[in-house]
């Protein structure tokens, strides 16, 4: 019978191991550990030891294991660094997510064993020492000179510094860094060496007129032009080219007002809009690109098929007098914005049922100055909105030429930002339409949720 098989305790169990003793001592006399440990360590035995220590020991690392896996989750990201150097020099990273599961990076790994080995297995994070040089009045100047010489004169920014007991704001003129903040510390660290602070004091000492240089994009050319007329105004002699600049400059200011008017109008209108009413405003997004991957290859990047996005936004006041807003997302493979394609949008989003539930009596309608809107075919369809959909009382209005920044560009800038997530998230791709309009529902569903 084999040994495995008689049962522990019994009579021909405890014989087996008194005849085992036996043969040990007359093999190797006194120093059966020796002998013992001598097998273990032969080829012969080096298979069975592992087997011995998972019987012996199962139990009690399994249990130790449970309780390292609970503190390592219990242990905040900061800690995780301390609690991680423990055991980084016994395990290597693949056995500790096989044995305890951890998740964790390379570089998580890596960290750990340079704190084990400069610091000390588990031992807490050495404080960072404060600031070594006292700032003076005169450290303050060397910053101010040292930011003056590593930055130029903004073109039109300034910023304005209140002064005490009702003093006159002062003005200065925004200076523009020619690096980042980070690498000017350093830099001034190189050249200072009698110098020795942190880097947030460095940024706390900095005046507030350097600042990063940012683009300024889309702008509108004629406030552009007009105040470069007015800085040229202040110091012009020539009396033939001040009469041209004050005829610009009159320009100028109608546009600031035909702006302002039309802005405040538009504020008005939603401010004041009852129940049965509704604002609808209306634009070209700029062309949507297909054929978009997370790894984009060069014959990719030359072939993005072009789609027309024109959004709708429906502003109206629900039974709760709530002013909600509703979205409407054309696409369309014709990339021709004109007249046609304005009217034939407009219509089916005035011909959709979730317009037309709400059977409104009054519609204000709101769009740029863009030639797309601006024609006679256009108006032609407006004439005719209050007969073809009911409509008691129709109005349109435009935006002033260059400032028809609106809500249909809130919506353009979420939807680009929907597709860049949805892209950059794994190996995704939009090539074709029903990929387009799938990305933007996922994306919409999972902001909404959170």
């Amino acid at each position: 019978m084999s040994f495995s098989k008689l049962s522990p305790g019994g009579g021909a169990y405890k014989a087996k191991l008194r005849s085992f003793h036996a043969t040990m001592e007359s093999i190797a006399g006194s120093e059966t550990e020796s002998l013992l440990l001598a097998y273990f360590k032969s080829r012969h035995g080096k298979n069975i030891l592992p087997k011995l220590k998972d019987e012996l020991w199962a139990p009690q690392l399994s249990d130790l294991i449970d309780k390292i896996k609970n503190c390592y989750n219990l242990v905040s990201n900061q800690n995780k660094k301390q609690f991680l150097s423990l055991l980084s020099p016994v395990f290597t990273r693949k056995q500790l997510k096989d044995i305890f599961n951890f998740s964790f990076s390379k570089k998580s790994f890596a960290i750990a064993n340079k704190h084990a080995t400069s610091v000390g297995s588990g031992m807490p994070v050495p404080r960072k020492t404060g600031t070594n040089t006292i700032v003076t009045e005169e450290i303050k100047q060397r910053i101010a000179q040292f930011m003056t010489d590593n930055s130029h004169p903004s073109s039109c920014q300034t910023v304005s510094t209140r002064q005490k007991n009702k003093q006159p704001s002062i003005i200065t003129t925004v200076r523009c860094i020619n690096n980042s903040f980070q690498s000017l510390y350093f830099k001034f660290l190189e050249e200072n060496p009698d110098i020795n602070f942190s880097y947030p004091t460095f940024r706390d000492q900095i005046p507030k007129q350097f600042k990063k240089a940012k683009r300024r994009t889309d702008v509108c050319a004629i406030c552009e032009q007009g105040k470069i007329n007015a800085k040229k105004l202040e110091s012009c002699i020539d009396e033939e080219e001040k009469k041209k600049l004050l005829d610009q400059d009159f320009s100028y200011r109608l546009h600031l007002q035909m702006k302002s008017t039309q802005r405040n109008y538009f504020k008005d209108v939603c401010d004041a809009l009852q129940k049965g009413e509704a604002v609808l405003v209306f634009d070209y997004k700029e062309n949507i690109s297909l054929n978009i991957t997370h790894t984009q290859l060069n014959k990719d990047f030359y072939s993005t098929p072009q789609r027309t996005m024109f959004g709708v936004v429906l502003g109206y006041v629900n039974d709760e007098g709530e002013f909600v807003k509703h979205y409407f997302d054309i696409m369309s493979k014709c990339l021709t914005h004109n007249g046609f394609f304005s009217c034939s949008a407009i219509d089916i989003v005035l011909s959709h049922q979730e317009f037309k539930c709400h059977k409104f009596t009054k519609l204000h309608l709101f769009s740029d100055n863009g030639a797309h809107f601006i024609n006679y075919e256009f108006l032609n369809y407006i004439s005719t909105i209050s007969t073809k959909h009911s409509i008691d009382h129709v109005g349109w209005s435009q935006f002033c030429a260059y400032h028809g920044k609106c809500w249909c560009d809130s919506r353009f800038s979420l939807v680009t930002r929907l597709l860049n997530n949805y892209v950059a998230k794994g190996n995704r791709s939009i090539k074709t339409e029903q990929a387009l309009f799938t990305a933007l529902q996922e994306e919409t569903t999972r902001i909404n949720g959170e």
